[in-house]
């Protein structure tokens, strides 16, 4: 019973070091999502000062330079396009799935595994004291001396709450 004590207090440790660890992972992702977001929104800043700048260039009479930063711009759209998507699936497949876990079912699940395991615990040893107790008083009773009960002896009576710790 003692074995199982442990293994329930240390699973609880690991739940615990598993929460706060998910916890930092899910304010990583957020940020990594906001700083993808201002860096999408500073490239199309960019991308909209070369515009500009070829349309200057072009009504400057600098056709070529016009036309390389007009490639440029294009160029540049391009890449920010796969960029937007990457961060809308990181938000939905990581940073969404990270929130639920983390806010729902780990919440759920904080102190759960050890308040019923104690609580059969102590029902199981202050049955079985109970029951001591009575064995060694109906033993008196008949004129015996015993120091010991068996746990055979006890066993029958404690099967309830034996069956409640193993649950």
């Amino acid at each position: 019973m003692i074995s199982c004590r442990n293994t329930v207090y240390l699973l609880e440790e690991a739940l615990d070091s598993d929460r706060l660890v998910l916890q930092k992972m899910k304010k990583a992702a957020k940020a990594k999502y906001t700083s993808g977001q201002e860096h999408v929104s500073h490239l199309e800043q960019y991308i909209n000062s070369m515009e500009k700048l070829s349309v200057n260039c072009h009504s400057n009479g600098e056709t070529e330079v016009g036309s390389a930063f007009c490639r440029l711009a294009d160029f540049s759209k391009e890449l920010v396009s796969p960029m937007k998507n990457l961060l809308k699936s990181m938000l939905h497949n990581i940073n969404f799935f990270l929130d639920s876990l983390v806010k729902g079912d780990l919440r759920e699940v904080k102190g759960d595994l050890k308040k019923p395991f104690d609580r059969a615990w102590r029902d199981y040893e202050s049955r079985f004291k109970q029951v001591e107790k009575e064995k060694r008083e109906l033993a008196r009773q008949y004129g015996m001396v015993r120091s010991e009960v068996s746990g055979g002896e006890i066993a029958e009576e404690l099967e309830k709450e034996r069956r409640s710790f193993q649950l």
